[in-house]
């Protein structure tokens, strides 16, 4: 019982308590030399109010006419129940524990308990799906609740990746473990879809013209998609963010206009950029370098290493999955003799998009190569200024022959 006596007899207030005497145990006394222990109004107060106390702190309010409160504040304290589930449902804190969701028949959404709603008791939940079907399951935040970390309000469970989460008492519920790495597998949507964090590692089929929002918050650096048109006109959404292309060009809304487009993309470090690491001819804005075919079953041809944008020749330029580019060029200047001369201006192939980090130079000139003991050949060097996102300055700096010309391969790399 933790409900309080309310007999016309019962006191407006707790009892005193009595003077701390030695503590000893009950007994039923023996007439007439030792009487029975005295039960008195104290301790029946400290032993209502101790368990009074498991079930007011679990956020349940006393009731006269129930006798298992204090099992149902354990369930809620250590989050020991169990329910099975297969529809839409509005959770309350008594179903804190184990929910086994089977979306077999189609998506789920279930709806959280406030956060706050067993007076400050940090309530948990674990959800497992028991189907392997494509399905969603959302699993969504009451009111004005988030997610930590992220600030999502929602979260999706997968097959095989459980989602556990631990409210804070107040208005935030902690991810403890979710499918954030991704399971993988391929999806067909045939709606507009925000992507949430289960989702890397995933292809996810566009069946019909619909826009793919991508996720800004509650993901890491690393996170990677691969989106498909199935059918229709397929618009890729970085809601908020940028999506970089094969060509390091900054864009906001990406197309894929046409069945078969694909694109593949990676969050950066900086959390602020999308990249490009495969696609098709659209994405890439040059040749195709792969083809997404569906028939029944998806399936993707992955690029030949060797079709990498940018070119060959004398001159030219190669961009690197990871966004760094590589820049180099053949060129003449003249060996100013002893000391070095001012420079001249290489223009680099193409624009760095953020930075040239890196320039070297190479002496191509057989007849003035380096011999070991004395600086005979004609030296290409880094002069001022420094390198800027479109050119650079390389100098000679020699103790031979003034105005002889020199070939020299120059190198950029950036970013």
């Amino acid at each position: 019982m933790v409900f309080r006596p309310d007999s016309a007899s019962a006191s407006a207030t707790p009892p005193p308590m009595p003077a701390v005497g030695t503590e000893g145990y009950y007994t039923d006394g023996s007439p007439p030399s030792i009487p029975p222990t005295t039960v008195d109004a104290w301790f029946l107060h400290t032993l209502v109010e101790e368990i009074r106390n498991v079930v007011v702190g679990a956020g349940i309010t006393p009731n006269k006419a129930l006798v298992n409160q204090q099992l149902q504040a354990i369930k809620r304290i250590c989050a020991a129940n169990r329910m099975a589930i297969s529809s839409n449902a509005t959770l309350v804190a008594d179903n804190a524990g184990l929910v086994m969701v089977n979306a077999a028949a189609g998506p789920i959404t279930l709806t959280l308990p406030a956060v706050a709603s067993a007076s400050a008791l940090p309530l948990e939940f674990i959800f497992v799906r028991t189907d392997t079907s494509t399905n969603t399951v959302t699993v969504q935040d009451a009111g004005s609740d988030t997610d930590a970390p992220g600030g999502a309000t929602s979260a999706t469970v997968s097959p095989g990746s459980p989602l556990w989460i631990s409210g804070d008492g107040v208005s935030v519920w902690d991810i403890v473990l979710a499918s954030a790495a991704g399971a993988g597998g391929v999806e067909v949507k045939t709606a507009n879809y925000a992507l949430v964090a289960s989702d890397a590692g995933k292809v996810l089929l566009g069946d019909g013209t619909l826009t793919f929002t991508l996720p800004n918050s509650g993901i890491a650096a690393g996170y990677a998609v691969s989106l498909v048109n199935e059918t229709g006109v397929v618009s890729i959404n970085p809601n908020g963010n940028s999506i970089i292309d094969a060509n390091s060009t900054s864009t906001g809304i990406l197309t894929l206009p046409s069945p078969g487009d694909f694109v593949t993309l990676i969050l950066d470090n900086s959390l602020t950029y999308w990249r490009v690491l495969a696609g098709s001819a659209p994405v890439l804005g040059a040749a195709q370098l792969g083809q997404f075919t569906h028939s029944g079953s998806a399936s993707i041809t992955l690029p030949s290493p060797t079709a990498a944008a940018g070119t060959v020749g004398s001159s030219g330029y190669r961009k690197l999955p990871d966004g760094r580019i590589e820049q180099w060029a053949y060129i003449q200047l003249a060996d100013p003799g002893a000391g070095s001369n001012a420079g001249t201006t290489w223009t680099f192939p193409i624009a760095f998009p953020t930075a040239c980090t890196e320039v070297t130079g190479q002496n191509c000139s057989g007849a003035n190569s380096q011999t070991t003991g004395a600086q005979q050949a004609a030296i290409p060097e880094l002069a001022s200024p420094l390198p800027t996102t479109t050119a650079a300055t390389i100098a000679m700096h020699n103790t031979g022959t003034t105005g002889t010309l020199v070939t020299c391969l120059v190198t950029a790399k950036g970013y």
